[in-house]
C-alpha cells in the first residue's frame, strides 16, 4: 500500500526512492492495482460499462485505476493511448474503431486517460481537479477514497497534512500561494467526519 501511495504521488516517508533500488536491487517485485491486466471485453458491454460510470459519476474522466467494470480504468487507458497513436499517425485504425472512437466522443469521453506514475500531475492539475469537483458538487471536501478519482482525493489529503506541517513550524511543501489560493475556493483544512 506504501508503494501504491507512492506510485500516486503521496509523499511516503518509509518508502524512499532509494529503499526502492534496495529492495529492486534483490530482487523484490512491486505489485500495484495498475499492473492488472484489462479483460477482453466486446464493445457494447464496455459501452454499457461506459454508460454506467457515467450515471454512478456524472461524468467520464476515468481515474486509470478505477478497477470496476472489469478494470475500466485500465480500458480507458488503452482507449486513450491507443486513439493518440492514431492522431500522431503512429497507428492505423481499420474505419470500424474509428466508428468506435466517433462513438465514446459522442458520449463525451476525452481520451485523456494515461497511466499514473509518480509525480505526472502537478499540483495546478489536481487543483483544477478541485474546482471541477467543486464546480459538481458544490464543496471541496472530497473523500480520501473518492472511487471516481482516488489521487484527487488523496492529493487533498496530503493538502491537509502538508498545511498542518507548516503550521507547526515544521518542514512542508504547502507555500502561502497555495493556501490562500484553496482558501479562496472554500477548502477547509480540518476534515469532516467520512472525508
Amino acid at each position: 500500500t506504501e508503494y501504491r501511495a507512492l506510485q500516486r504521488g503521496v509523499p511516503s516517508t518509509m518508502l524512499t526512492e532509494e529503499r526502492i533500488t534496495q529492495l529492486q536491487n534483490i530482487g523484490f517485485e512491486f505489485s500495484t492495482k495498475a499492473d492488472k491486466t484489462v479483460p477482453d471485453l466486446d464493445w457494447s458491454t464496455r459501452i454499457q460499462q461506459l454508460e454506467a460510470f457515467l450515471s454512478e459519476m456524472g461524468h467520464l474522466r476515468v481515474d486509470p485505476n478505477y478497477d470496476k467494470y472489469s478494470n475500466l480504468g485500465g480500458w480507458a487507458v488503452e482507449m486513450s493511448e491507443r486513439h493518440r497513436r492514431w492522431q500522431e499517425g503512429t497507428e492505423y485504425l481499420l474505419p470500424d474503431m474509428v466508428e468506435k472512437f466517433a462513438q465514446l466522443n459522442a458520449l463525451g469521453f476525452s481520451f485523456d486517460v494515461f497511466p499514473s506514475r509518480r509525480g505526472e500531475r502537478s499540483w495546478e492539475d489536481s487543483f483544477n481537479l478541485l474546482l471541477l469537483y467543486r464546480q459538481e458538487t458544490g464543496s471541496c471536501r472530497v473523500p480520501h477514497h473518492y472511487k471516481a478519482d482516488c489521487r484527487l482525493g488523496s492529493w487533498v489529503a496530503v493538502q491537509r497534512k502538508e498545511y498542518k506541517l507548516l503550521a507547526k513550524g515544521k518542514p512542508s511543501r504547502m507555500t502561502h500561494e497555495h493556501i490562500q489560493r484553496l482558501e479562496s475556493i472554500g477548502f477547509e483544512w480540518v476534515a469532516r467526519r467520512g472525508d
